[in-house]
């Protein structure tokens, strides 16, 4: 017998009676696990057993996996499913960790993905501001921190005119030195001094502090376009997900 803490990022039902979760826990990354009769579960175990579920799992291993026993519940975040858009981008977040996790020190992912998805159930802020702070730390958690310290060129950490963000590398070029328009032309974003602070702000703040902040609809806006298309450079496929998310939108 074994007991874990962790939350639930995915579900499949794989017969009558039965289906398989993924669980994202601090120190074991990403498990698989078997839920029998989960259509006859009543009261904490059927809570503690569903979709964004964050609880202590008991269980006992067999020949082909790990199935749970037991499981008490120690925090939910079911009240993504009283908006279809929070609900929606909630299992996109939780898509992103499922596959790009693997094999990789999650503590920190845990954590921020918890801390996502507490502010999304709150609704403070706009459904952008948090999908990108998530998709832009992601994306440094798992090693692939942009450097955004300065211009990769000339050194400067600052230009009035802006710098241009390159997705596929990862770094920035100040508007004096960038030479691409003669080139073949690769994917690239100004980003003005307000934008660049802010993710600035988000690559090497402390978790803690990651959400302490509020930004223009127009700041807002850049960050979500740059955010995404960082994402989909670094990790080179598509996420169903994502598509369904964003045809919710207005």
């Amino acid at each position: 017998m074994w007991t874990i803490r962790g939350l639930i990022l995915k579900e499949r039902v794989a017969g009558e009676n039965l289906k398989f979760a993924d669980i994202l826990t601090a120190d074991e990354g990403v498990i698989e696990v078997k839920i029998k009769g989960y259509k006859k579960l009543t009261g904490s175990l059927l809570a503690a057993t569903q979709l964004f579920s964050y609880a202590d799992f008991s269980l006992a291993q067999t020949r082909s996996g790990y199935i749970v026993n037991s499981a008490q519940l120690q925090a939910s975040f079911f009240d993504l499913g009283q908006d279809l858009v929070r609900f929606a981008l909630g299992v996109y977040l939780c898509d992103l960790v499922s596959v790009l996790v693997k094999g990789r020190d999650t503590r920190q992912i845990l954590r921020l993905l918890l801390n996502t998805l507490h502010i999304l159930c709150k609704g403070v802020r706009s459904c952008a501001l948090y999908k990108a702070i998530f998709e832009w730390r992601l994306l440094c958690e798992i090693g692939n921190m942009p450097d955004l310290v300065a211009c990769s060129c000339c050194g400067c950490y600052e230009n009035e005119q802006g710098m241009y963000f390159y997705p596929i590398d990862g770094h920035i070029i100040c508007k004096t030195c960038d030479r691409s328009e003669g080139e073949e032309k690769r994917p690239r974003f100004l980003l003005q001094p307000s934008v660049l602070y802010t993710l600035r702000y988000i690559t090497y703040s402390e978790l803690e502090k990651l959400f302490r902040f509020q930004v223009s609809q127009e700041v807002c806006s850049r960050l979500a376009e740059v955010a995404e298309a960082y994402l989909l450079a670094q990790t080179e496929r598509n996420y169903t997900s994502l598509s369904y998310y964003k045809s919710l939108l207005p």
